[in-house]
């Protein structure tokens, strides 16, 4: 399934945010999404079992992408039995998306923060 992206605004509010959905059944990475700082918000759903490390860029990927991982470790684990929502903080402008490593099944990924 391809990306699906909708920036959503705040009544009351000057924020905008952004999120993007893709469904993955096959190891690869999600497109990114361009988020500003603040909290960053990823969920893997789905079914069977998946490896993947969140990333996040500080260059543009389509020109000359840096991807390192958000954090030091993997997301390992089996999605019928639910993973934790993962939070993640935005310190400036960065692009993030799913690398999935290893997967059965599909994985159901939502990312979400405000938007750049």
């Amino acid at each position: 399934m391809a990306a699906t992206f909708e920036r959503i605004e705040r009544v009351n509010n000057d924020n905008v945010f952004s999120t993007m959905d893709e469904n993955l059944s096959a190891p690869g990475a999600t497109e990114p999404v361009r988020l500003n700082r603040g909290d960053v918000v990823v969920q893997l759903a789905g079914t069977g079992t998946v490896t993947a490390v969140i990333e996040r860029a500080t260059r543009d990927p389509n020109s000359d992408p840096n991807w390192a991982p958000a954090d030091t470790g993997e997301v390992t684990g089996d999605l019928a039995d639910g993973l934790p929502v993962m939070l993640f903080s935005e310190p400036t402008l960065g692009w993030w998306r799913v690398r999935v490593t290893a997967c059965s099944g599909t994985v159901q990924v939502h990312i979400s923060g405000e938007s750049a």
